[in-house]
């Protein structure tokens, strides 16, 4: 097999680049090179498939706990508040999705007129709309980790509390975008730390008392733990993709990584959408009054006046 041509003009497409610079070589010969290439694309294949059925499932899932969560009843505090934005966020990275899902099989039908311009515009639309709902997600959820851990470290400060009621309101590209999604993926484990601490600070300081509070006591301890839940899987959906971003920038010239990382997308997007819909469980396993809404947003139940996490 001859072997596999780089370019001898690296200097044109890399000026920042040495004139002198060579692109350096990761493999001893070309065939190993290639059947890394086959192995990614054929696990890349297979994620695909499970992307895109869990994309369709988890999208209604997402949209009836979008529907519950706009409620009146649900929108009495701070934090879930963000969660209805973080809802929202999700649903759309999903129905971009989907969209795309859409638009290739009805391409793959010869009839199908191909490339339209306004089948292009819906996905250039559905794309922007992913790429910046899927930076501002975590930064809601950051949000709400950090609200709920100064409530926790300042519970007698009025100023603070106010802050948990309900409230109305190419190379630098991808470092930029990396750190859109580390920093948050770092910084929402710490501040569940914090959290947790101060949860079995609590914890201790209430078994000496006896109040006549327990039962909200509860729902607070429930509160915290809906958040530091949600911190556990912003951590494990969000940090692979800005990784995956500044992997771009460390291997600019290893042509197997940069595909690796090419169908990295369909790995983090499973991750995303799991995810996603993991809020509507933690929800639906923590909170009464979430439950309750449940029951009168789809089974037709008059409600009741519950105060739940």
């Amino acid at each position: 097999m001859a072997p596999f041509n780089t370019s001898d003009n690296t200097y044109d497409y890399f000026p920042e680049y040495d004139e002198n610079f060579t692109l350096p070589d990761y493999f001893p010969d070309d065939d190993e090179m290639f059947q890394w290439i086959y192995l990614i694309d054929k696990i890349a294949q297979v994620l695909e498939q499970i992307n895109n059925i869990l994309s369709i499932i988890c999208l209604v899932i997402n949209l009836a706990h979008f529907l519950v969560m706009i409620q009146k009843k649900m929108r009495t505090s701070s934090i879930n508040i963000l969660t209805i934005g973080i809802s929202f966020c999700d649903i759309v990275v999903i129905g971009s999705t989907v969209i795309t899902i859409i638009y290739y099989k009805l391409s793959a039908d010869i009839c199908w007129p191909q490339f339209t311009y306004l089948s292009r515009v819906i996905l250039i639309i559905a794309e922007f709309s992913k790429d910046v709902l899927l930076r501002a997600s975590p930064w809601l959820g950051l949000a709400m980790a950090f609200i709920r851990a100064l409530f926790l470290l300042f519970p007698l400060s009025r100023r603070i509390k106010t802050l948990s009621e309900k409230r109305l309101a190419i190379p630098h590209y991808f470092t930029v975008n990396g750190a859109a999604s580390v920093i948050p993926a770092v910084t929402y484990p710490l501040i569940a730390v914090v959290l947790v601490v101060q949860l079995v600070k609590m914890k201790k300081g209430r078994s000496k008392l006896f109040s006549t509070r327990a039962s909200d006591a509860s729902e607070k301890d429930h509160t915290t733990t809906l958040v530091i839940l949600m911190t556990i899987t912003f951590f494990i959906s969000q940090l692979p993709i800005g990784l995956f971003m500044w992997l771009r920038l460390i291997y600019p010239f290893h042509y197997v990584i940069q595909i690796a990382l090419n169908h990295g997308t369909k790995f983090t997007s499973i991750l995303f959408t799991i995810n996603a819909t993991c809020h509507c469980f933690i929800f639906a396993t923590l909170s009464s009054q979430y439950r309750e809404v449940v029951r009168e947003v789809f089974c037709c139940r008059k409600g009741k006046n519950v105060s739940g996490a």
